[in-house]
Parts: C-alpha cells; sequence; structure tokens
C-alpha cells in the first residue's frame, strides 16, 4: 500500500476516522489523536487492486457500512468481532444517505427502473424496496439522480440539471415536486437544508438558497477568477450551523452560514483535489489527498497518519509489481491478488 494513495471516503466514529482507498482494496482505521492507522484487512471476495471500490462509507453503532461503485456486493464490518459480511445489490447503487440507524440508496436497474431501498443497522437484508419509476419518468429524469435527502417521513431526491425535487412519503406513498426558481441557471444537485433547499449551479461557482416552495432567498458567489469556474466541486458537506463545499484542484474550503450574505473562506494546504470533507462535530475535516498523508482539521490541527503492521509491507510488494511491472515476486503474491471465489 502507498501511503501516498488517495483515501476515497471516510467517517468518524468519535476517536477513529475509518476510511477506503481510491486505488486498492481495503478497510482501514486512523486515530484522530495519533495519527496511528491499522490496516483492518482486504475486502473479502474482491481484488486486491481494484480501483474505486466502494463510494459511501458510514459509521452507525459498531457497525462500518460500504456501498458499492465497482462491486455488486454492499460490504458491512463488525468492529466487535471482527467480521465482514454482505448483502449482494443489483444494478447502480447512487446515491446514499443516512437517516438515524438507517441507511437508503437509491438503485438503477436496466436503465430503467429505480427503486428506494433501505437498511437498518443489525440486519442481514434490505429492510425495504419501493419501485418509483412511475414518478421519476414522469419527471423526465433520464439521467442518473444526484442527491437523496431523508428527513422524518420524507424522501427527497433530485436529478443531474432539474430543477424539480421530488418528496416521495414513506409511509403513505404520496408523492409532490418543488421547482426551484433558479433564474434559468442550470443546477447540478439540490439538497434539502433547513426550512428550504440550496442548490448548486452546474459548471460554475454559484449557490442558491431557495423556500420550501422553491422561492428564491439568496445567492452567493463563491470568490474564483474566470480560469477556475467551471472546476466542479469535490465534496459538499451539510451541517447544521452551516454548509462546506470543496472544488477539484483547490486549497480552499467554502463556508456558507445562511445567515450571513456572504460566504467565507477556509485555507488549506495545497490538495489535489479530490479529498472529501467530513464533520466532527462542528470541527470539519479534510481527509487526505494524493501525494498528501494529512488529516486537516478545521480547528488548526494536522494529523498525519502512520502505518504500524507488516501487512502494508506485503501489500505494497504485491502492489508494485501489478502494477509497475504486471508479474509477480512469488506465488504467493501472486495468490494474494487475485479474487477469491465464492
Amino acid at each position: 500500500m502507498n501511503p501516498y494513495d488517495p483515501i476515497m471516503r471516510g467517517c468518524i466514529d468519535g476517536q477513529n476516522i475509518w476510511w477506503v482507498s481510491c486505488a486498492y482494496n481495503g478497510l482501514y482505521k486512523t486515530n484522530i489523536e495519533t495519527g496511528k492507522t491499522s490496516f483492518i484487512g482486504y475486502i473479502p471476495f474482491e481484488m486486491k487492486t481494484v480501483r474505486n471500490l466502494y463510494d459511501c462509507i458510514f459509521c452507525i453503532e459498531n457497525e462500518i457500512l460500504l456501498f458499492p461503485q465497482n462491486t455488486n456486493r454492499m460490504c458491512i464490518y463488525n468492529s466487535l468481532d471482527n467480521a465482514f459480511r454482505f448483502i449482494e445489490l443489483e444494478g447502480k447503487v447512487w446515491p446514499v444517505c443516512r437517516e438515524k440507524n438507517s441507511i437508503f440508496f437509491l438503485q438503477l436497474l436496466n436503465n430503467a427502473t429505480v427503486f428506494l431501498s433501505q437498511y437498518h443497522v443489525g440486519e442481514n437484508q434490505i429492510r425495504e424496496r419501493k419501485d418509483i419509476s412511475k414518478v421519476t419518468t414522469k419527471l423526465g429524469w433520464k439521467v442518473w439522480l444526484s442527491n437523496l435527502s431523508i428527513i422524518g417521513d420524507q424522501a427527497y431526491m433530485s436529478a443531474f440539471n432539474s430543477e424539480d425535487v421530488l418528496i416521495y412519503n414513506l409511509k403513505s406513498d404520496n408523492t409532490r415536486t418543488v421547482r426551484m426558481q433558479s433564474k434559468n441557471v442550470q443546477l447540478q444537485t439540490i439538497s434539502p437544508y433547513r426550512d428550504g433547499f440550496v442548490g448548486f449551479e452546474k459548471l460554475g461557482n454559484r449557490v442558491f438558497l431557495f423556500s420550501d416552495k422553491g422561492e428564491l432567498r439568496r445567492e452567493y458567489e463563491l470568490s474564483m477568477d474566470d480560469t477556475e469556474r467551471k472546476d466542479l466541486y469535490s465534496s459538499i458537506l451539510l451541517t447544521e450551523d452551516a454548509f462546506y463545499i470543496k472544488y477539484h484542484g483547490k486549497n480552499m474550503v467554502f463556508k456558507i452560514d445562511p445567515n450571513q450574505t456572504e460566504c467565507n473562506i477556509m485555507r488549506l494546504e495545497k490538495f489535489n483535489g479530490y479529498g472529501d470533507i467530513v464533520s466532527l462535530g462542528k470541527v470539519i475535516v479534510q481527509l487526505p489527498d494524493l501525494k498528501n498523508s494529512k488529516f486537516q482539521f478545521s480547528d488548526g490541527r494536522v494529523v498525519t497518519y502512520k502505518f504500524d503492521a507488516q501487512k502494508f509491507i506485503v501489500a505494497e510488494m504485491a502492489y508494485s509489481e501489478i502494477i509497475q511491472e504486471s508479474r509477480w515476486l512469488t506465488l504467493n503474491n501472486y495468490l494474494e491478488a487475485i479474487p477469491i471465489q465464492v
């Protein structure tokens, strides 16, 4: 494992940041205070060298939940008994969100059928799956959805390049839509926020706040020069007090307090542009990125992660052989890198 491989996604359980890599199969844990990093294990049944294996990761009680990007299995790691288990998922899985002890996600099958599914922590199967294809087809959503949020009994969904928000009642199955009055600006995604919505401009640098009826309340223009304006954001984080936006290739995070008319800029050490941002209470944490092994905290702390197991030496040897020379040092390295058959 190269210590400069980018972290794909991460979540915080209070003491540790759990994360997976873009470039290599494995689950890792980094202590927030010391930076000590432990290799928990390879994800079973997957190739050791697969890239972008999982796209979303959540910590709920004793479970670390991994949702797939380049696999068809949801992975659940129990930190108490140190065991992995899996749930097979059909189709494409995206987007994914957490509500209390449940994870909700959308499944797209055959580019036509859309299911809204729910997993509850501690269970070994999907609790519920509802076909919402008729509603999404009626809205003309021929592209994959960009956002899913659950608030109480309501599911809020939006699609790329659409000004509509679909609101689905999880109990009654009733639906309604709200159209954002965004002045003919194409929105990349829309999310519910406080008592209204927040929308992010596609290929632009404007953020819009809307009422619960879609009326435009406030517009923010993020300070970037003309050469930067078409850079898409790589991470959006919504908290109770504010929301944060990280753009590709920028050494800054924009902080917007909806009670203020201007946005603040949080300057960070230069990154290559893909580090995710997560929250630790009121502190924001920037995950490591390409050629950077530091967790950066909005309160000024910097934690450099350090590996502590010999397994990393073995993994790094096997990994470098596969990528750089396409051959194997030993038979054991070869067997370590091939997928386990189910």
